[in-house]
């Protein structure tokens, strides 16, 4: 059996040239073109432009690995990337809320934020009426954070939040009781002095295990707790994640908690 895996610029270039005139990359294929991170897609995504009389939004199946969308659009929406015509980078994350759980928007927006500010994405949802998403869209906006460094870091904290926790500190130092810089985990409370490290497959080489586990004693001897989660933990086990957080505040700084109300 084969994974399926995602279109080539080639692919979804070509796809496109076979499609009528106006038709642009939208939705999950302009995400990938713009480089947020998104959950794996195989399919070209594209949309193609509707007249007063159409539909102002359908989504039909064209043919095997393509999908496509029909909408009124704005012409200041459609720009050109990489050679493509594109949702601009805002309108493609909107349209993701039409498609993505919240986690994973949540994800992409800070990807987006790499390019786009936070008050443009907050003055498009808040203009975002009558599309599938909008309100998943307006949740998520106000979670965004452009201090995150990838999608499975962006979806603990997610995970965190969405479940009444306080928000981390994302990706900013921490220091010992003399001021010293002690390392700048991925996910902190500072109240709890609690470490937050998501380890991906690149820490899994014998010089990065060993860089952390120098960093992990020089941490936990400045008497920080460091909890350390891996891929299955920001995914299929992202609540028994929350759950085990939850604990460990609660252990070291229920004063945090009296001021949320933890979802479970």
């Amino acid at each position: 059996m084969t994974t399926a895996t995602a279109p080539t610029f080639d692919e979804l270039a070509s796809e496109l040239a076979s499609m009528p005139n106006g038709t642009f990359l939208s939705h999950r294929s302009a995400a990938q073109l713009w480089g947020f991170w998104i959950p794996q897609f195989d399919a070209v995504e594209v949309t193609c432009p509707a007249t007063e009389r159409g539909s102002r939004y359908t989504t039909v199946v064209q043919r095997r690995r393509v999908i496509t969308h029909r909408r009124i659009t704005e012409l200041a929406d459609v720009v050109e990337h990489l050679g493509l015509p594109v949702t601009s980078l805002g309108r493609t994350w909107l349209d993701l809320a039409g498609v993505l759980g919240i986690h994973d928007l949540i994800a992409a927006g800070d990807s987006a934020l790499r390019a786009a500010s936070i008050d443009e994405l907050t003055e498009r949802t808040a203009a975002m009426r009558r599309l599938r998403g909008s309100l998943r869209a307006r949740r998520a906006v106000s979670l965004l954070d452009a201090d995150s460094r990838s999608r499975p870091e962006s979806r603990i904290r997610a995970g965190l939040v969405l479940a009444g926790l306080p928000k981390p500190a994302v990706n900013k130092a921490i220091y010992d009781e003399y001021g010293q810089w002690i390392a700048e985990p991925d996910l902190h409370y500072k109240e709890a002095m609690l470490a937050i490290e998501y380890n991906g497959i690149v820490h899994a080489t014998p010089e990065r295990r060993h860089k952390d586990a120098r960093r992990l004693l020089v941490v936990e001897r400045a008497d920080w707790t460091v909890r350390t989660y891996t891929t299955p933990d920001a995914f299929s086990r992202l609540d028994e994640t929350v759950v085990d957080v939850h604990g460990l505040l609660l252990r070291r700084a229920p004063q945090l908690l009296a001021r949320h109300h933890f979802r479970r």
